[in-house]
């Protein structure tokens, strides 16, 4: 069973003792940072381990990033993300009928970070592969129903904004746009094809995106802000 060992700057930690561990290692999970120690640990080993990680527990604390381990799933627009462990010597992806399967062996640490960045290529592939699938005839429907012309439309892995507009009239659109609930992919959409006639946010700017979001332009893009391109 996880038990607490509290810490003057970094509050209550988690502590899971596993059988397998080999070395103490550090992930955050519902906003709480989480140790796996080996079962040799004593609590002064737990206490020198937090001392020497604690620039990277700080930094871990305050990452917007989720751990991705066997509880892991993440909800796109066209699939789901879930992690399964097996008996398999390599890990290998699946997508089929809106479901994207992670299949990693048992014997894998999963926190390991280098596991961790593998693992989250494999879930940015599966976006990249979505996207460029999906993103082209998304455009093209929104574009056609509000009478907008576009140039073409290119996928990338934009974390600093949802989308861009350039001067020739092509649509950037990042890849984590589908971590977005359709309305707001909707308005990502609507936003950049606005720039087609608008390039900058100006008032004629907003008087064509209302007029193409219901009048809720403004409600709609406060409504963004609550939401990070990031996983």
């Amino acid at each position: 069973m996880p038990y607490f060992v509290e810490d003057s700057d970094l509050g209550y930690v988690v502590v899971h003792v596993n059988n397998r561990a080999k070395r103490i290692i550090a992930r955050k999970k519902d906003d709480q940072i989480h140790l796996t120690v080996p079962s040799y640990s004593s609590e002064t080993d737990i206490r020198r381990a937090l001392h020497q990680m604690k620039p990277k527990l700080f930094a871990l604390a305050s990452s917007t990033k989720k751990t991705i381990d066997e509880d892991f799933t993440l909800h796109t627009i066209s699939f789901d993300v879930v992690i399964v462990r097996n008996n398999l010597s390599k890990i290998y992806l699946n997508l089929k009928d809106g479901l994207l399967q992670i299949s990693v062996p048992k014997t894998v640490d999963i926190y390991q970070e280098e596991i961790q960045a593998q693992l989250r290529n494999l879930i940015e592939s599966g976006l990249r592969h979505e996207a460029k699938r999906l993103f082209p005839d998304y455009v093209k429907r929104l574009a056609d129903l509000h009478g907008f012309r576009f140039s073409d439309v290119k996928i990338n892995k934009s974390t600093s904004r949802w989308g861009s507009c350039s001067f020739k009239k092509s649509i950037n659109l990042s890849y984590f746009c589908l971590l977005l609930p359709p309305h707001l992919l909707d308005l990502i959409v609507l936003h950049e094809l606005c720039h087609t006639r608008e390039m900058n946010h100006g008032d004629k700017f907003w008087i064509h995106l209302d007029s193409v979001t219901g009048n809720r332009a403004k409600a709609l893009t406060l409504e963004l802000k609550k939401f990070s391109t990031m996983f």
